[in-house]
């Protein structure tokens, strides 16, 4: 059986969706030595393949505040205040942005969830996906139901799109994409 390889797009926090929608209470972070991008790195699951994106946790979330991406610093690069020292040796931006954009390049399927309205980062994931030609199912929460049809311009890329997602559709849309690619319907 083949297994697709798939990207999680989205906003980083702290044991956030794609704990819940894979059923796990951590991630592997797939960095080795924390600089060095391997493809063993990916997270294997029964019925797919997790390509990213990785990201660090010293588990006080100190790299999910806004503006850090799940990368390792000793500041915050908005106001300066010192985050965490636990993992200051970890990756940088430039690290996770490379590793992110290897996720999504080597990926089957990108699996794009909007539950916020700042998603800045998923947005430049989404159009990197398409520029690559890479199967992207766009899922915009229920929660953004007053301005989901903001994101308009994005949705014109996605190879499908789903609004008003709650986490149980989310779920069964990531069955669905993974039977379709397990059948052949996507390849």
């Amino acid at each position: 059986m083949r297994k697709p390889r798939i990207y999680m797009a989205g906003k980083v926090g702290k044991r956030d969706w794609r704990h819940q929608l894979l059923g796990v209470d951590r991630i592997a972070h797939g960095w080795d030595d924390f600089t060095t991008y391997h493809t063993n790195g990916w997270q294997e699951f029964e019925l797919l393949t997790y390509v990213g994106p990785f990201f660090v946790s010293c588990d006080h979330a100190c790299f999910h505040h806004n503006g850090v991406h799940g990368a390792a610093s000793l500041t915050h690069p908005k106001d300066g205040h010192t985050i965490c020292t636990a993992l200051s040796d970890g990756p940088s931006p430039t690290q996770v942005h490379r590793r992110a954009v290897q996720g999504i390049l080597d990926s089957n399927i990108v699996l794009a969830y909007i539950d916020k309205p700042d998603a800045y980062g998923t947005l430049f994931e989404i159009g990197f996906a398409v520029a690559n030609k890479k199967r992207v199912v766009l899922c915009i929460s229920d929660e953004l139901r007053d301005i989901d049809k903001d994101f308009w311009f994005i949705a014109r890329g996605a190879s499908v799109t789903h609004y008003n997602t709650t986490f149980e559709k989310l779920k069964n849309i990531l069955h669905l994409e993974v039977r379709n690619f397990v059948v052949g319907d996507d390849a």
